[in-house]
């Protein structure tokens, strides 16, 4: 992949949204759809218990923060992209070393980009299957702090994975009339296409013998959030009240650079179109090394994201992780 090196870090100052509500200051304080907290921390790298010399990406944290579920190509007992945990023991605890999910997750195929239901009892993740597509699964587990109790996977629902094309980048939280979910994805109908995030609702089967978890609806591009030209536009994370979310593209910023950076778009509503999207900046962003992969904290206070080796670590991708502090208790629930 080709890239620009940016070589002053940018700020962003950004009136939006259809109420004139949302106030982004990239540089200071924070103001997202009326949800009012601190900047963002310096990331930090999360240490070599998850850091290799090979690419780590895709990083989700578990609800209670404790468990970092990534991916990485690191030599494993199964081949290709495995999905893997590290586990600490109190927040302010570095990350423990990684271990494999095991042979109910990870396959010789390539398996990656997971995230975990609000409730931490639902692993959603992608996999390269055996007709060259990859497909969207859902593994379930009875005891959320049991990292490695993961079931069997099934397909998230038919309409989705019964298509010759590449769904991955999940992810899955409850619609705010608690009747099914809300589906964000990544979609691509060919591996040499481009990325782009799409949204479907999934309706919960009740027919426990189903392969699929349920049906997915009104799947459609999020066309305010892709841009329109040649780049990547991936790995859309929201916030559980559905009015902020990150994702990283390689779209060209203002200035017109062209650099894999993370994106930020705000709502007013938890049904309504999305602001325009634009650049976290810094100090998510760095001048360096392109950051990808972000997911939010179901809390909205952590992010984890990966960087190029450029931003310093242990390898070819390494993941970071970066706080906010929120100024009033409106996201406390």
């Amino acid at each position: 992949m080709c890239r620009i090196i940016r070589l002053l870090p940018l700020a962003f100052i950004v009136g939006c949204g259809a109420e004139g509500d949302v106030l982004v200051d990239y540089n200071g304080s924070v103001e997202l759809a009326m949800v009012k907290s601190s900047g963002w921390s310096e990331p930090v790298n999360v240490g070599p218990g998850v850091n290799s010399a090979f690419q780590e990406r895709s990083p989700a944290l578990s609800p209670d923060k404790l468990s970092l579920y990534f991916t990485s190509d690191r030599p494993g007992p199964f081949g290709g992209s495995d999905l893997y945990v590290s586990r600490r023991d109190c927040l302010e605890c570095p990350f423990g070393p990684a271990v494999n999910l095991g042979p109910n997750i990870n396959t010789a195929a390539n398996e990656g980009t997971a995230t975990l239901s609000r409730d931490g009892k639902l692993l959603f993740f992608a996999r390269l299957m055996p007709d060259g597509f990859e497909d969207i699964l859902v593994s379930e587990r009875a005891d959320k702090h049991d990292d490695l109790g993961w079931g069997p996977p099934k397909g998230l629902c038919s309409e989705l994975n019964d298509q010759a094309a590449h769904f991955n980048s999940p992810w899955v939280m409850e619609k705010p009339e608690k009747s099914g979910l809300n589906l964000y994805f990544s979609f691509r109908p060919t591996f040499a296409a481009r990325l782009q995030i799409f949204r479907a609702t999934v309706d919960e089967d009740d027919d426990d013998a189903s392969v699929n978890f349920g049906t997915c609806n009104n799947m459609e591009p999020a066309t305010e959030l892709n841009h329109v030209g040649t780049t990547n536009d991936d790995d859309a994370t929201i916030r559980k009240d559905g009015k902020e979310m990150f994702f990283w593209s390689g779209r060209p910023d203002a200035s017109g650079v062209s650099d894999p950076r993370l994106w930020t778009a705000t709502r007013s509503r938890n049904d309504g179109p999305w602001s325009a999207p634009v650049p976290v900046g810094a100090p998510i962003d760095s001048p360096v090394a392109p950051e990808l992969f972000p997911t939010l904290s179901w809390d909205a206070r952590t992010l984890v994201f990966s960087a190029g080796r450029l931003r310093g670590g242990s390898g070819l991708n390494d993941i970071w992780i970066a706080e906010r502090t929120p100024l009033d208790d409106d996201d406390d629930d």
